[in-house]
């Protein structure tokens, strides 16, 4: 939406730049209004300098010799930070920061939880909720930890409300 058009914007085989995934499944804005994708091959960003009426995105995608590149090309959801960070969830690659230069891994210690994530919820204390194949992780930025939380077991319902306060 730039002059009152709405543009749509697919993969172009012959255009290296299109974006690279007709399914898209989050979009977010940064500080600097940089529009990020997340998409089934790989996360996008578009400069708001870029005309909107230009097919033209910047790639992240796995690179398997490459330890800073995004973990997982099956980008499920994403979300951009106060302090301008990138966060993304992937189907089987868990969850990953961006800063800017790099990307930086995190997965679950716990043998009850899952790498596949499917999206995420930040809350006021800025932890994000994840869910997975095997119930919920919460992850506090602060602590770069993960908590599991196993909806299907009872006991850990009665403890639900602490967690999901956003005081």
């Amino acid at each position: 939406f730039d002059d009152g058009s709405f543009y749509q914007y697919i993969r172009d085989t012959k255009q290296p730049q299109s974006i690279g995934s007709n399914l898209t499944r989050r979009i977010d804005r940064d500080k600097n209004g940089n529009i990020w994708i997340a998409t089934a091959d790989g996360l996008y960003k578009r400069s708001p300098k870029t005309p909107f009426s230009k097919n033209v995105f910047e790639r992240f995608t796995n690179q398997p010799d490459n330890l800073n590149s995004l973990p997982s090309n099956d980008v499920t959801d994403v979300w951009c930070s106060r302090d301008n960070h990138v966060w993304v969830t992937m189907g089987g690659g868990g969850l990953a920061e961006f800063d800017g230069k790099k990307f930086t891994q995190y997965l679950p210690e716990s043998s009850l939880s899952s790498k596949v994530f499917m999206g995420m919820h930040i809350d006021k204390r800025n932890r994000i909720w994840i869910i997975t194949k095997n119930g919920l992780e919460v992850f506090d930025r602060s602590l770069k930890k993960f908590f599991h939380l196993d909806v299907n077991d009872g006991s850990a319902n009665t403890n639900l409300s602490t967690y999901f306060s956003n005081e």
